[in-house]
């Protein structure tokens, strides 16, 4: 029998799955021995193991004919070529889970990679071949073998998370070619479901960033995932970590609440994130953008007052002192924005708000800006932080003289009562009298009279308080600086007057401008969308719900994993 007639009869017995083919090959030794040893042409040689692999690839389940084929003495050769072939890479590769249990037993090289490094263990792995994970799983050789992409069979198990379980005797930390753990890898393709279990391994490092300087902790807050965020929370990840770029998990956050080039997302989600970081202690003093804001100061600049409010409330060692490259800083925005009241007396129990800031532009002290935009702030601000009250701007106004300009009675009486300087005059050489009389403000007036305002002193145009009074001719006026005015006068004259209100006129608004850059971001206010408006409800729902895991006054309070399982 010639080769070629050997060939076709013994396949077609294999194939078939008939004995004959063992009886073919005794009966045909000499043959069999001439064209498969060491000496033979290894290109016949490797086209007869390639058509052996594709049979038993096409057979159904019955290998024991295939491993006494194998295994006879006259194949000894063709054997050892077969157990260093790719045949166990295919039958994993092709999910022919029959055929790669067999292959297990025959002592085939589970080292042996494909074209694109991919070795049978990783293809067992996505495929879920169970047996052929248990095998390999524990051999560290075959768990560390790397594809073309510097991945190792963990990184196969993102369909298959079961089978980290058997994956033990592996570097948890291996990094890839983009610089990735496989918990970088998972969390990149937003497979959450697969994070915890990584979570639970030991030594696992949470804080190794990719190529880019990005962590772990910033793919989780692009892609929302606040329960993982809490659980890397517990492995000691570093959330102040700042990358090259400039990159924090906070700066990442503050990107997905409000730049209005991404997606609106489920505010709500926010929520638990927010939580979450505080709870890790985070610093929201990280700067998080190119005007080198802080987060607190990127959240104000956002008008999103509420969540400026929350922070405050609870996180730690917020510094409304720290300053961006134009000379603002958390104090100053907040004195500046139109925060509710409520909003405002949370920020005395910062130790470092800035009582001693002065606008680099005009001169204006923390005092004046209270003044101007925070009058009920006032009374609470003066009570142990009034060394300022005398210092004026570059127009030479003292907190006296704005409080007078706004027409605030409220702000005036407070002042006087602290010895606010009460003949300081402006760059106009005009006193807080002359703007009071000017004004028509007897109450005023007559608070400043009380506390030896100078009507005679004249201003830069030769006119005193008292000369105004005579233009205008207004007897009450004349009465008041002069100390006529009677009580019930008086009395009458501050009843009429609204207290506290103020009348901000445009020269002062200016001193509120605030050199920040708004960074195209999507204001939270009420010129918002409805969407947007119905998602910051809900936001600020959940927030109050969750608020228990990190306040100090819910004495049952424990870090654990539980943190958002009430939603």
């Amino acid at each position: 029998m010639n080769y070629e007639g050997f060939i076709r009869e013994f396949f077609g017995y294999l194939k078939s799955n008939d004995k004959k083919c063992l009886k073919l090959i005794d009966k045909n030794k000499k043959l069999v021995e001439a064209y498969f040893n060491k000496e033979s042409d290894p290109k016949i040689i490797k086209e007869f193991v390639n058509e052996i692999n594709y049979s038993i690839l096409q057979n159904k389940g019955n290998f024991k004919l295939f491993e006494k084929v194998l295994k006879n003495d006259s194949f000894e050769y063709v054997y050892s070529l077969f157990k260093n072939s790719n045949i166990l890479i295919d039958a994993c590769k092709n999910g022919h889970e029959e055929a790669a249990n067999w292959l297990i037993t025959m002592d085939v090289n589970p080292y042996i990679k494909d074209k694109v490094g991919r070795s049978a263990l990783m293809y067992a792995v996505q495929n879920k071949l169970q047996k052929v994970i248990e095998k390999y799983g524990t051999d560290f050789k075959c768990v560390m073998l790397e594809d073309s992409e510097g991945n190792n069979a963990l990184y196969y198990a993102i369909n298959n998370v079961s089978a980290l379980d058997y994956l033990k005797e592996v570097d948890i930390n291996h990094i890839n070619h983009n610089h990735e753990t496989v918990l970088m890898y998972f969390c990149k393709r937003n497979i959450a479901y697969a994070i915890k279990p990584l979570i639970k391994r030991k030594g696992l490092d949470v804080n190794i960033p990719d190529k880019e300087g990005k962590t772990v902790s910033m793919i989780l807050v692009e892609n929302l995932k606040a329960n993982e965020l809490d659980y890397i929370r517990q492995k000691k990840c570093n959330f102040n970590y700042i990358n090259e770029n400039g990159e924090s998990v906070l700066s990442v956050l503050i990107r997905e609440m409000y730049r209005k080039n991404h997606p609106l997302q489920s505010y709500a989600m926010f929520a638990r994130i927010i939580i979450c970081l505080i709870k890790a202690e985070t610093d929201f003093n990280i700067i998080v953008d190119e005007d080198e804001n802080t987060a607190i100061m990127a959240i104000l600049i956002a008008h999103d007052y509420e969540t400026f409010n929350f922070i405050c409330r609870y996180a730690k060692n917020i510094d409304f002192q720290k300053k961006n490259r134009n000379e603002e800083n958390a104090t100053s925005l907040f004195l500046k924005l139109d925060l509710l009241p409520y909003l405002v007396n949370p920020m005395l129990y910062q130790d470092s708000f800035d009582f001693k800031y002065v606008d680099q532009m005009n001169g204006n002290t923390a005092l004046i800006l209270t003044v101007i935009n925070k009058p009920h702030f006032l009374i609470d601000g003066l009570q142990y932080h009034y060394s300022s009250i005398n210092d004026v701007n570059v127009h030479k106004e003292n907190a006296l003289i704005i409080a007078v300009k706004m027409n605030n009675y409220f702000s005036v009486e407070l002042l006087l009562k602290k010895c606010a300087h009460v003949n300081q005059q402006d760059d106009r050489g005009n006193t807080a009298l002359h703007y009071a009389v000017q004004m028509r403000n007897i109450p005023i007036i007559y608070e400043l009279i009380k506390n030896e305002a100078n009507p005679n002193i004249k201003n830069h145009e030769k006119q005193s308080a008292f000369d105004i009074a005579q233009k205008l001719g207004d007897r009450k006026i004349i009465d008041t600086i002069l100390g006529r005015l009677s009580d019930d006068d008086f009395l009458k004259e501050k009843s009429a007057l609204k207290k506290g209100q103020s009348i901000r006129p445009q020269e002062i608004d200016e001193y509120l401008y605030m050199n920040t850059t708004d960074f195209n971001y999507r204001f939270i206010d009420d010129d918002c969308s409805k969407q947007l408006k119905a998602e910051y409800k809900a936001y600020i729902d959940t927030m109050n719900r969750l608020k228990q895991y990190i306040d100090p006054r819910y004495k049952d309070f424990v870090d654990d994993m539980i943190l958002f399982s009430i939603l």
